[in-house]
């Protein structure tokens, strides 16, 4: 009888989890000719179908998922003793992160720098989106991890990263010539700005509203930078994320305005799925979480 290798089973667990050979090839750091042979192998020498293309991605025969649905606990259980002993330095391959975008522009560079240094051998692609958009991708398999704002999902494992608070700003110039100083009568009189729906900041920006927004059409923009260089040219008003902000010589002329509307605080949390058994996966996600502060 052939006994497969494992290379064999852990090519054929992978393509079921990542649902195609090219997600397979990557988190293996293999090709995916080599990925398409394994799998021609094994099925050949089994005397099985072990996959069928449905559109764009190999989905399971019922033997491939019984093949699937026994061996998948023991490749894992194999994964975590190796994972016990190893150095995460060794390990190898490509992680999908997503990432929203003012957490792209705070603490991402921080993080593959702490992430390069522990998994020198780890190849990352960084997929910038909102939220909801990131939840789905991640649901989907289509991300590994990702880092977003207050995710909902009971599906997934999340740590908080981080914190930060979204203050109103203006121009001095604007702020002194419209005599800005209290927030919700001045709103209705102010043009409003902030990131595109359905972020999260839209929704809050709008709970500021005289009206919670329903007689007051919000100007977006979905670039986190371009909405900050919008309000200090003096086009209005925003709720903009402190960090970006405090220090920064290029938005010296922003300052805070509305000292009746308290800052809003956001949390940005790494996520993943909580099914998930890939020891790369789980390496980069307690190194991730490790950085919390």
């Amino acid at each position: 009888m052939f006994k497969p290798t494992l290379a064999h089973l852990e090519t054929v667990v992978c393509i079921a989890r990542l649902g195609t050979h090219a997600a397979a090839a990557a988190r293996l750091n293999t090709t995916q000719p080599t990925v398409s042979l394994r799998v021609k192998e094994l099925e050949e020498r089994l005397g099985i179908e072990v996959f069928e293309k449905v559109g764009r991605r190999m989905m399971l025969t019922v033997k491939g998922r019984t093949l699937v649905d026994r061996y998948a606990p023991l490749l894992d259980e194999m994964e975590n003793v190796l994972r016990s002993v190893t150095d995460s330095r060794a390990m190898r391959g490509t992680l999908r992160l997503g990432c929203g975008e003012i957490y792209a522009l705070t603490g991402m560079p921080g993080l593959l720098r702490h992430a390069r240094a522990a998994m020198p051998h780890v190849h990352w692609e960084v997929d910038v989106d909102l939220t909801i958009n990131l939840t789905d991708k991640l649901s989907r398999a289509v991300q590994d991890l990702a880092i977003m704002v207050s995710p909902q999902d009971r599906t997934l494992e999340t740590a908080c990263l981080s914190r930060l608070n979204l203050t109103w700003m203006a121009d001095r110039s604007l702020a002194r010539e419209l005599r800005l100083r209290r927030g919700r009568d001045d709103l209705g009189r102010v043009p409003v700005w902030t990131l595109s729906r359905p972020s999260l900041q839209y929704e809050l920006t709008t709970a500021c509203l005289p009206d919670h927004g329903a007689h007051s059409p919000l100007n977006t923009c979905n670039h986190v930078k371009a909405l900050i260089g919008t309000i200090a040219g003096g086009a209005g008003v925003a709720m903009l994320p402190d960090v970006l902000v405090d220090g920064n010589p290029r938005y010296r002329h922003l300052t805070r305005i509305f000292p009746d509307l308290d800052p809003v605080p956001i949390e940005f949390h790494l996520a993943r799925r909580r099914d998930t058994r890939d020891s790369l996966v789980l390496a980069a996600y307690d190194l991730i979480r490790g950085q919390a502060h």
